[in-house]
């Protein structure tokens, strides 16, 4: 009889990662490439409204998320549009990588 195969052990990029400490790495991420404070990007700021966001910023910094997360073929297609916030666009890392 064969062995069984072994999957692969690696942990993935939110390996023992819960969505607050998610929510806070892109946060991050935002406030860095926006050069605001982390105080004034937060999970529930309008990435448009509050913080002044364009179209096509938000879908270079939507994109910069999918490659961080490894889940870029996951996203294509998607319209960013439908993640106004921080925290809708860690609700769909979190469900493409957990």
């Amino acid at each position: 009889m064969p062995p069984e195969p072994v999957e692969d052990a690696t942990p993935g990029p939110m390996a023992g990662q819960d969505r607050e400490s998610l929510e806070r790495e892109i946060i991050s991420l935002y406030a860095n490439e926006l050069d605001y404070p982390e105080e004034i990007v937060t999970a529930d700021a309008d990435l448009e409204a509050d913080l002044g966001m364009e179209s096509m910023e938000r879908t270079d910094l939507f994109l910069q998320v999918a490659e961080k997360y490894d889940i870029t073929e996951q996203v294509k297609g998607m319209e960013v549009r439908n993640y106004p916030t921080i925290g809708d666009i860690a609700a769909l890392v979190a469900e493409h990588v957990t």
